[in-house]
């Protein structure tokens, strides 16, 4: 039995979305071929799952982006986010073998995503983001190494926020540790410590470096 642990990040907090929520589903609700405000409501939606503010939320998460799918075979950033939630309602599932259904679906449907369109970072960032979380025994480890390295050598890296950065040299740390590269997990945290020694990822890169 593969037992799933998550912990994403990336999240908007939970109690600013209601208005959002609220404002999204009547233009959806108005205006049925608006994909992009489907889009970003179907996100919203996602993030609550994501947090375990659940209720309703993961079957409507999942009715949108399969709506968004059905209008655009093409659309591979809500091709990625649906296979994300697809794993997220794996750690939510009561019975074993759901969730194992749940997260092979899930990554499949991502990978899919990232052979349609291999060049874009946000899919690479959200594949990596959650396959670095899901256990070893689902085998995601050269997906999540690849799509770090692609994120770190993207041109685009030098454009995030250095609290983005930060993230993704830590996650690219532990990466390499889960995969038994010591040398290479060090350098990336201390890649963390150079951006901004005094942030929350900076602390917990310390402690590793320590450990």
């Amino acid at each position: 039995m593969k037992a799933l642990y998550f912990s994403l990040v990336m999240c908007s907090v939970v109690f600013a979305q209601r208005p959002d929520l609220d404002s999204l589903e009547s233009v959806v609700k108005n205006d049925t071929q608006n994909v992009d405000a489907m889009f970003e409501l179907a996100k919203l939606y996602y993030n609550m799952v994501s947090q375990h503010e659940n209720n309703n939320a993961t079957k409507r998460a999942e009715e949108i982006f399969k709506t968004i799918l059905q209008k655009k075979k093409d659309h591979t950033e809500a091709m990625v986010y649906y296979g994300s939630l697809l794993t997220l309602k794996g750690r939510d599932a009561i019975m074993p073998w759901s969730k194992l259904s749940y997260v092979e679906e899930g990554c499949e449907v991502m990978d899919k995503a990232v052979r349609l369109d291999p060049h874009n970072i946000k899919l690479r960032v959200r594949r990596a983001m959650n396959n670095i979380n899901l256990p070893d025994s689902f085998n995601r480890q050269t997906c999540y190494l690849g799509d770090f390295e692609f994120i770190r050598n993207h041109r685009a890296f030098l454009t995030f926020t250095p609290d983005f950065q930060q993230q993704i040299l830590f996650y690219s740390a532990l990466a390499y540790k889960k995969n038994n590269e010591p040398d290479k997990s060090r350098e990336m945290y201390q890649q963390v410590l150079d951006i901004n020694k005094d942030s929350e990822f900076a602390q917990r890169a310390r402690e590793a470096l320590t450990e």
